[in-house]
């Protein structure tokens, strides 16, 4: 939980100025929500690609590249020219992996790919309409895909199927056969090629002049080359390569003749190695024996020759490879030609070759990171682009700006916590306290511009702490003598300071303080399971809390907010491993807007709180029996000029009933106080003097111990 919460606090800012942005006026009761839903979306997806295929990259007619690739989304990228152009071609998710790509005569791209949630292989073509997805096949299929269209431009695609072995912790997936999927009017139709082992992995599909299928694979039982291709009647199957541990990473195309020619990695020699069969005799030749033959994608020009991109690596130990460059072979009348187009570590996964339509080479490819680059050869030699990579979040310390825009920051050094202002150009840094290794900062600002911390002290006892500023200096005490991690502080209209916080051992709950003339008051918000890291704190115009926080047990995003009933908690999201890095902040009527990230599939995601509940509802005093609580039922006109009517219950023994009208910052602008009424059921007018201005206000009804605050609009 330590890293995690320290990540959690870092990218709060970023977050506060996304929801900053996105801030909606919807008007409804802000502590009694009876109908809350919630609107996600996924504000900027942080992309994660793998597992692309020798097939991810087309050149189309005019010499512009095209990209398929994916994990948690399928994307689809292209060149017009000048720029890049990037769409999401399917949004399901944990989609996208082993993505194969053709474009087809009117130059709309077509793509087979893996569908990770659910085991799918699936297909996505794109017209005027726009994209559209079919799931081709569900018993557990989708690996190594790849594809080609026919004459008739229907899809036929080549991919394995595994099978699951064992359960629970001691699960493992093996690729169990080879398949073949072919779409005509009647829909899809499946074969499966060959079932002897563990067989399927590393397809590459190309089509005959009759359009017969030929696909080459990997046969993992064994560690052969193997060639399958339908004869009209049967598919025929052969192993080209048996001389030691040979076949990964194939590579197929055939030649005018439907001679086919392969490209491959040798794994006993740790090389590349080249096939091409005339009449019944394979030819093999090995072509760089330098640490070389991952990711190898072929392609042949006019004249079949081959064009081989492949990748190198080196060894830093004995038990770890890693892909170093990338690399280009070609076969002139001099025999083979090999030339390096990227060095640097990491580089040459997942390559994809094409020609375009003067010969010139284009490569797909990637780095360790998944960056995803664009190669192409040209008079002045090799030009390389970065086409697309994963955002991944930074660290930040918790900041605030005052009213004139200052920055003040709170962080943490080796030697304790510090506070940073700057004000004029000129930053300002003072240690508030000296405790070593400080954690979990979080700073909010007064109406003053004074500056409120909660942090994690662990020395010299483990401790949730809060430090303030006044005239005469830093003053620093204990709120948690616990583990209180992952704080957030924010401060009501009566600048009184709460704190929510991760109270990690040995309850690993979500805590709530807040400071009265008494001390610190600490409540227990969820204790299910554990929960409470990432949280983030505000504070409603009616002084009531609300959080958003993380659930480590069920990977879920969950809100809490306190009303006259005590602590709400709300699942509000719940697909994937979703929550982490969570930002909280409320619209002007209370409602929650949250900001926060999807481990799942690197999102990063929004939701807003949506109600039924709308001013002037009127509720049922006979449904809701004798009240235990203050409950408003009622309250006209919404929009209010010159007068308020409202009608409420109220429990036995309440001695009075106090209304106070607050703006939007929580500055009281009037109250009234009425004696108890005999009945339980109250009507209260309350009237505005001229002096108050148009506008979105709060109305606060107290009693002994309850209360409720209800938005009302002010015209002139």
């Amino acid at each position: 939980m330590y890293e995690k919460s320290t990540q959690g606090r870092a990218i709060r800012l970023v977050f506060k100025s996304v929801i900053a942005s996105l801030m909606l006026v919807v008007f409804a009761y802000p502590s009694v929500l009876p109908a809350q839903e919630w609107d996600i979306e996924v504000l900027d997806n942080g992309k994660r690609f793998w597992d692309m295929t020798d097939r991810s990259f087309v050149v189309d007619a005019y010499g512009h590249p095209h990209i398929a690739y994916g994990r948690d989304w399928l994307y689809y990228s292209w060149h017009d020219g000048v720029e890049w152009h990037y769409e999401v071609a399917d949004s399901s998710f944990y989609v996208g992996a082993y993505a194969s790509l053709v474009l087809d005569a009117t130059g709309a791209p077509h793509i087979c790919y893996f569908d990770g949630a659910n085991g799918d292989l699936k297909y996505a073509y794109k017209d005027g309409m726009g994209w559209h997805i079919e799931t081709v096949d569900t018993q557990q299929a989708g690996w190594s895909t790849s594809i080609v269209l026919d004459e008739m431009g229907d899809p036929h695609i080549s991919y394995a199927k595994w099978i699951t072995v064992g359960s629970g912790y001691d699960a493992r997936n093996y690729v169990d056969d080879l398949k073949y999927a072919h779409r005509v009017d009647s829909g899809w139709h499946l074969q499966t090629i060959d079932t002897d082992g563990y067989v399927g992995l590393y397809t590459s599909i190309d089509l005959d002049c009759s359009g017969l299928p030929h696909i080459s694979y990997y046969d993992y039982t064994n560690n052969d080359l193997k060639y399958a291709y339908w004869d009209g009647m049967e598919w025929q199957i052969e192993s080209v390569d048996v001389d030691g541990y040979v076949g990964r990473y194939s590579s197929l195309a055939l030649d005018d003749s439907d001679s086919p020619h392969i490209s491959y990695y040798d794994c006993t020699n740790r090389a590349l190695k080249y096939t091409y069969r005339d009449g019944a005799t394979w030819h093999m030749e090995t072509l760089d024996t330098v640490l070389a033959g991952w990711y190898t994608s072929l392609a042949l020009d006019e004249t079949g020759s081959p064009k081989i991109a492949y990748a190198t690596w080196f060894s830093p130990s004995n038990y770890y490879d890693e892909v170093d460059d990338l690399k280009y072979a070609w076969k002139d009348a001099g025999g083979w030609q090999i030339e390096t187009i990227h060095e640097g570590p990491g580089i040459g996964r997942h390559t994809s070759l094409f020609l375009d339509t003067t010969g010139y080479p284009h490569v797909s490819y990637t780095n360790a990171y998944g960056d995803l680059y664009h190669a192409f050869r040209d008079e002045a030699g090799w030009q390389i682009q970065t086409v697309d990579r994963e955002r991944n979040a930074g660290r930040h310390a918790s900041m605030a700006l005052d009213n004139n825009d200052n920055t003040h920051v709170s962080y943490e050094d080796y030697y304790g916590l510090r506070y940073s202002i700057r004000e004029d150009q000129v930053s300002n840094s003072q240690r508030v306290d000296e405790t070593s290794h400080i954690r979990y900062t979080s700073i909010a600002l007064d109406s003053f511009g004074t500056p409120h911390i909660s942090f994690h002290a662990p020395y010299p006892n483990e401790a949730l702490k809060y430090a303030y500023h006044d005239e005469s200096g830093w003053h620093v005490e204990t709120v948690d003598p616990c583990y209180g991690y992952s704080t957030s502080i924010a401060l009501d209209s009566g600048e009184v300071p709460h704190i929510s916080y991760y109270r990690a051992y040995p309850d690993q709950d979500l805590k709530y303080a807040r400071l009265d003339e008494t001390g610190w008051q600490i409540q227990t918000v969820d204790s299910e399971g554990d929960v409470g890291s990432y949280t983030s704190l505000a504070i409603d115009a009616c002084g009531s809390p609300h959080i958003s926080y993380y659930d480590d047990t069920n990977d879920d995003l969950k809100y809490a907010f306190l009303d006259e009933t005590g602590w709400q908690i709300q699942t509000v999201d719940s697909e994937g491993d979703v929550g982490q890095y969570c930002s909280l902040d409320l619209d002007s009527n209370g409602l929650a807007h949250i900001c926060y990230y999807n481990a799942t599939s690197t999102d990063l995601k929004y939701a807003r709180m949506l109600t039924s509940a709308l001013p002037g509802r009127t509720m049922d005093v006979a449904a809701l029996g004798l009240p235990s609580q203050m409950a408003v039922l009622e309250i006209w006109p919404n929009p209010a000029r010159d007068v308020i009517h409202s009608r409420l219950v109220q429990p036995e023994g309440q001695n009075a009933i106090r209304l106070t009208l607050f703006d939007l910052l929580g500055r009281r602008i009037m109250r009234l106080e009425q004696p108890h009424a005999a009945r339980s059921e109250a009507r209260i007018t309350f009237r505005l003097p001229d002096t108050i201005p148009a506008g979105q206000y709060f109305v606060r009804f107290e009693g002994d111990g309850s209360g409720q605050c209800v938005p009302v609009t002010i015209v002139r």
